[in-house]
């Protein structure tokens, strides 16, 4: 029956090599070196024997060869025993040897010649520096995650600890570490060797319990070929499992805004009630056969937004610009969320083991409030809500060949579902107030009802064999393949935009009269998102399927140099025509004089990242959903309030240059109309023959009482202002749904006519972003417990997803052919593959492992990173569709410096102390454009007269603390106490800034959280 399990085992793996993305990665540890006699001779034969609570079974071994070298394979993470036996020579044993994931520990012995029959047992010393992997790499211990402050209690914060790591600017989509200046989104999650990913955006799909968590490595560049469609580094998870014993644990955490500190002048913090709980236990569903761990924690938060409101215009603040009259800046965005996970290990036998990981996750946020549109406050009413689920099943199974080979079999299951705004009933209509002091959103979020629902299925299967020729090899090959489908809907949103007196010093009280007078009924613009799709479907159907395959080699050889080689092959049928994508990857380590203190490591590779299906979802040819923009000017008062709105003067009028003369306005055509309100605002009222009894309060003319008020019919009025104004584009508009300017009331089309589906959406061809990485580094280990390591890296990154329209004419607004097509067709709205990124960085890590009662790290990054993503988003466009090169510049995720250290130490009666510091340079902003250079029908997202992120805010710090004081309740029982302090020192850190030309350009309006103060209760049974 074994060798038939065996059989069948193995022709899974020949299958999957002939039909072949992270295939099995690894997540075990090993345990190697070097057996000698006191002379330094080689000792081949010796026995090598791992012994600990994590291995689930008695021991593991391994026999050294003809060169005295040995290797442990699949230990999982943990502390062992380690022996070692020959006959006619001295027994040793070394305590506390420490295994972590996808690592080797080094561990070379020196036996005497003897024959005792009781082993001599020593505290083992590790050396710190990894000799035989040349990728750039950092481990996330099980004792850093249970013991530094983390604000939220999600372990994946601690990746903005690793060297390089930088956390991403707000609104990015994807995870929220952006690594060597590459997007968040092309970080790569593993969860006990099975991909984690969201397909669409990128990030975590399904959230695990910090408590479930044994450890996890950070890979930021030169992983092997066993990692792949990552470009921006390798996030590698190994679960916990349980054991032997029976163990347990339980919190509780609690924040209130009582005990907080504000950090805006003036101002109370904001809004805070936050409680987490939860709790793990796990054991033996039969002792040295089957295990269980389960794990569950509960959020419940509400958390106001940390405006500072002395920048908000006291209309606005007091809800005269909000559709439902009030603005409550006592509420704040509530979230809850739930997550769980069951684990299952199984020791079928001495060969076999099988793992299953079941994991479930919801979180539920109502009244988000933030603003998709750069530099723009957004108020309470504009608050969105995001609901998320997701399930994962991962099975993995590892089967010992023989001593030297092993076949690792997973298959998992993925599912996500992800809405926004699901709760409302009527079509959304955010209100945009656009002053030169700053822009404000109010009234509703951008982003209509949407839901997005993915499903990943994953097969993968990885061979690894050891074997001697011409030095040691650990050879591995694997394959996997991907099933990935994304279902969802959008729905059809609109915004609307208010901007009277744009470049008045007092336009704040201009608008604050008009929206007393006039309420919402003024002159305005609106953009409208509606189907592009050529059946008019909002639907979303996306099916792909992916393969991969690899092959790699470490090769240990002579005089302490190891190999690190290999080649991966990735292919997507949703993106078939791309069939090149071939990564090889090269790398040395070099251990000099073989003591196992100074590394000298190179490394060079091709790394493809994955397509997120967030571009493909806005295709039509994907089975996207592509929404076109339909731009109107809307006149309920016939422009009575309309000139020298930001509307006039970027498409009517153009901005004044001097006395009497103006810059060229977007559409010419509409420059009499301009002027004719210019010279008397109520001229629309006299050319259609309204008479206004009251110039300060002009009648709302719509398509229902214009004939009772002109005599004239809709139509008639139309042709009549039509006339009158040559070239231009009339209509009573009737809104789907309604619009809180007016339903029916006069609007006019100045870039295009309604009926005119201008968008066609494709791709332009089928790629796949790729980067090209070099890095070269040392690491001195010295004083046995402190290392420090100097690493250059370099990243060339190119075919990143971008969108923009390729067949606009090169003109300037004003010329007859600005705004049109090329070949008279359809705009064609392209997903490109124009972006790129350019890295050069240094870091220099110093740490010392926990010994003499502390631990810590520190790590400095200089970088210099350059790229031509505005957005940083999948589908970044740019300010000129013409010319993406004017958007190339420092990143938006540029940080020329970045300082990160953290610590923890045990102090006398049972205190823990630790602590995590951050500084960074400040993030980088532009001035926000006011102007459509290109006739895209967008405003550009960024004044094109300044060189693209020239500002920056002022430095970034923050320190975090945790004190903790554990009280034994019994041999196997205790509980600890403990106070945490985020943001220690009440910093503000700026969240965002006035990016609006003018007086208050820069001025920071919203901050990231001041000093809060967090306690908890742990409690614990039966070990760690």
């Amino acid at each position: 029956m074994r060798r038939l399990a065996r059989c069948a085992a193995f022709g899974l793996f020949a299958m999957g090599a002939l039909a072949p993305r992270e295939a099995a990665a690894q997540i075990t540890g090993s345990i190697g070196g070097t057996i000698r006699d006191t002379s330094g001779a080689v000792l081949p034969g010796a026995t090598v024997t791992v012994r600990g609570p994590n291995l689930q079974k008695e021991s593991a071994r391994a026999v050294s060869g003809a060169n005295g070298a040995y290797r442990v394979a699949l230990i999982p993470p943990g502390v062992y025993e380690v022996s070692v036996a020959l006959t006619g020579f001295d027994g040793q044993t070394r305590k506390n040897v420490e295994v972590a994931i996808n690592l080797q520990t080094t561990l070379d012995f020196s036996m005497a010649v003897g024959g005792r029959s009781e082993s001599v047992v020593v505290e083992a010393e590790i050396p710190l520096v990894e000799v035989e992997r040349s990728a750039a790499s950092s481990r996330v211990s099980r004792q850093t995650i249970d013991a530094l402050p983390l604000n939220g209690r999600n372990y994946v914060d601690l990746i903005s600890l690793v060297p390089g790591a930088l956390p991403v600017p707000g609104g990015q989509q994807g995870a929220n570490v952006s690594i060597f200046g590459e997007r968040g989104a092309a970080l790569s999650f593993l969860v006990d060797g099975a991909e984690n990913n969201d397909p669409l955006n990128g990030g975590p799909a399904v959230r695990y319990t910090q408590d479930s968590v044994r450890e996890f490595e950070v890979i930021t560049t030169g992983y092997e070929a066993e990692f792949g469609r990552a470009q921006g580094g390798v996030a590698n998870i190994v679960t916990r499992s349980g054991g032997n014993d029976w163990q347990g644990s339980a919190f509780t955490f609690a924040r209130n805004d009582a005990l907080d500190s504000s950090n805006v002048p003036g101002q109370d913090p904001p809004k805070l009630k936050r409680y987490q709980w939860g709790g793990t236990l796990s054991g033996p569903l039969k002792r040295e056969r089957a295990y269980v761990l389960g794990s569950f924690e509960v959020l419940d938060e509400t958390r106001g937004v940390n405006i500072d409101q002395s920048k908000i215009p006291a209309f606005v603040k007091s809800g005269l610009a909000t559709p439902g009259g009030k603005e409550d800046f006592g509420i704040g965005p509530a979230t809850n969320g739930w997550t769980g996970v069951l684990k299952l290990d199984f020791t079928l036998n001495d060969k076999n083991r099988l793992a299953v990981t079941g994991a479930r996750s919801s979180q539920d946020v109502t009244g988000e409030i933030s603003s998709p549109v750069a530099g723009t406050i957004a108020l309470p009413s504009a608050a969105r809500t995001q609901t998320g689920e997701g399930d994962s099943v991962i099975a993995r199974e590892t089967a010992v060949l023989r001593p030297t080979m092993f076949l690792e079999t997973s298959a998992s299951f993925i599912r996500g579902d992800n809405g926004a705004n699901l709760e409302h009933t009527a079509r959304i209509e955010p209100v945009l107030i656009l002053l030169r002091s700053g822009f404000l959103q109010t009234g509703a979020p951008f982003g209509s009802r949407s839901d997005r629902t993915s499903k990943r299925f994953q097969l993968a299967q990885s061979l690894t064999n050891a074997f001697t020729g011409g030095g040691d090899h650990q050879l591995k090959v694997g394959a996997d393949v991907n099933r990935v489908t994304l279902d969802g809907f959008d729905e059809v949103l609109n915004d609307v935009e208010y901007s009277a007196a744009f470049l008045s010093s007092n336009a704040a009280a201009i608008n604050e009269d008009l929206f007393r007078r006039f309420g919402f009924a003024q002159s305005a613009a609106r953009f409208f998102t509606l189907s592009g799709n050529p059946d008019g479907s909002l639907d979303v159907n996306i099916k792909d399927t992916s393969w991969s395959g690899f092959v790699q080699d470490t090769w240990r050889m002579a005089h302490g140099v190891t190999a690190n080689y290999g080649v991966r092959y990735d292919y997507s049928s949703l993106f078939g025509g791309d069939k090149n994508n071939v990564a090889p990857r090269l790398g040395l380590s070099w251990d000099v004089g073989e003591k196992h203190q100074t590394v000298v490591k190179a490394n060079w590779g091709r790394f493809f990242d994955r397509n997120l299906l967030a571009a493909a979802a806005t295709v039509p040819d994907k089975g996207g959903v592509f929404t076109r923009s339909i731009f109107d000017v809307t006149l309920p008062r016939l422009g009575a309030d309309y000139t020298d709105s930001l509307i006039d003067l970027v498409i009517t009028s153009g901005f004044p240059t001097g006395p009497g003369t103006r810059s060229p306005a977007e559409n010419p055509a509409y420059r009499g109309f301009a002027d004719a309100l210019r010279a008397d605002p109520l001229a629309l009222y006299k050319l259609l023959g309204i008479h206004v009894s009251d110039p300060s309060l002009p009648p709302v003319v719509n398509a229902d009482n214009i004939q009772q008020l002109s005599g004239l019919t809709p139509a008639q009025a139309v042709a009549l202002l039509e006339r009158t104004f040559p070239g231009t584009d009339f209509e009573f508009f009737d809104v789907p749904g309604g619009s809180i300017v007016g339903n029916r009331v006069l609007s006019f089309f100045p870039r295009g006519p309604l009926g005119l589906s201008r968008d066609v959406s494709r791709y332009a061809e089928d790629r796949t972003p790729s980067t090209n990485a070099f890095n070269v580094g040392i690491e001195q280990q010295f004083l046995n417990d402190f290392s420090i390591a100097v690493t250059y890296v370099h990243r060339r990154t190119r075919d990143l997803l971008t969108r923009r329209i390729v067949n606009l004419f090169d003109a300037a607004p004003g010329s007859p052919n600005f705004g049109k097509t090329t070949d008279g067709g359809p705009r064609i709205s392209q997903v490109t593959y124009d972006g790129l990124i350019n890295y050069d960085g240094v870091t220099v890590y110093l740490r010392k492992r926990f010994s003499h009662r502390y631990q810590f790290a520190l790590s400095y990054t200089g970088s210099r990173a350059r790229d031509n993503l505005l957005t940083g988003n999948v589908g970044s466009q740019f300010s000129n569709n013409n010319h993406p090169e004017i958007d190339y510049g420092p990143s938006n995720q540029s940080a020329p410096h970045v300082f990160v250290g953290n610590a923890l130490a045990t102090l006398p009666w049972d205190i823990d102390l630790s602590g995590i510091v951050f500084w960074r340079s400040g993030a980088a902003f532009n001035p926000r454009g006011i102007v459509d250079l290109d006739g895209d029908g967008l405003v550009d997202q960024r004044d094109t007269t300044q060189p693209r992120n020239k500002f920056r805010t002022k430095a970034y710090g923050d320190v975090d603390l945790r004190l903790e004081k554990r009280f034994e309740v019994s041999g196997r029982q205790s509980f600890s106490v403990l106070a945490e302090a985020f943001n220690l020192f009440n910093r503000a850190n700026v969240s965002n800034v006035t990016a609006v030309s003018g007086p208050n350009f820069g001025t920071p309006t919203t901050f990231f959280p001041g000093r809060e103060i967090q306690f908890g209760v742990r409690y614990l049974f039966g070990g760690r």
